[in-house]
């Protein structure tokens, strides 16, 4: 783990500095940040391999950035506010810990060291998709919101971007996931990105973007969806 490239998100000025000395105790280089947007702007430079976040900053719950704009490396979240409602939500990321402070520096190593051999060890799940002159492209299964078809047309909605391939959902769904729930017989969304659903209306809303719910698939995506909860 020497010398692994660190990215600190905390505002507070005392622990900036305790976990900057701590991070460069072990011999890593850590990057530090006072809020989410100025974390964006790191990030468009560099990738970390791992990541520690303060749950609560100026502009935002960090879980809730991390949900909206998923990293390829760990994330080690910590607050001062031991609340349940915190635990689950940064729990719901995938290669996420939770780690309330005060914390000892061997905690903390152990919880980096854990999280980098646990990352490296697992192989990330991608949907192959083809693109022009018979070429393919990779799109992570964590970067995908839904996917929609039309006849033998997918429409494959990202982080930023839409995809659209002649691909029909037999050939798409043995590539997808646990965290992936046919809602209609054209659509098949991530739960991850689930911001509201209405049972009663039965529909579902990911990123303002409303879908029906059918009724046929109703009963499956209702025990899919708590389950993940």
């Amino acid at each position: 783990m020497a010398h692994a490239h660190a990215l600190i998100l905390e505002d507070d000025p005392i622990w900036q500095i305790k976990m900057q000395l701590t991070v460069e105790d072990w011999g890593d280089n850590p990057q530090i940040s006072s809020s989410l947007s100025e974390a964006a702007c790191r990030l468009a430079r560099f990738q970390p391999d791992y990541i520690i976040a303060d749950v609560r900053l100026p502009d935002g719950l960090s879980y809730d950035y991390f949900r909206d704009n998923p990293v390829s490396c760990p994330i080690l979240f910590i607050t001062e506010f031991a609340e349940k409602m915190h635990l689950e939500h940064a729990l719901q990321l995938e290669t996420s810990s939770f780690h309330v402070k005060p914390f000892h520096q061997l905690t903390l190593q152990a919880a980096v060291q854990n999280a980098l051999r646990t990352f490296k060890g697992r192989e990330i799940a991608t949907l192959e998709v083809p693109i022009r002159y018979a070429t393919k492209k990779s799109i992570p299964l964590n970067e995908i919101w839904w996917i929609e078809v039309n006849q033998n047309y997918s429409s494959i909605k990202t982080n930023d971007r839409i995809y659209v391939q002649k691909m029909s959902f037999p050939a798409i769904i043995p590539s997808l996931d646990h965290h992936f729930i046919r809602i209609h017989k054209s659509v098949i969304i991530n739960i991850d990105y689930i911001d509201h659903i209405d049972l009663y209306k039965n529909i579902v809303v990911i990123r303002q973007k409303t879908f029906d719910i059918g009724r046929s698939y109703r009963r499956a995506f209702i025990d899919a969806f708590y389950k993940r909860s």
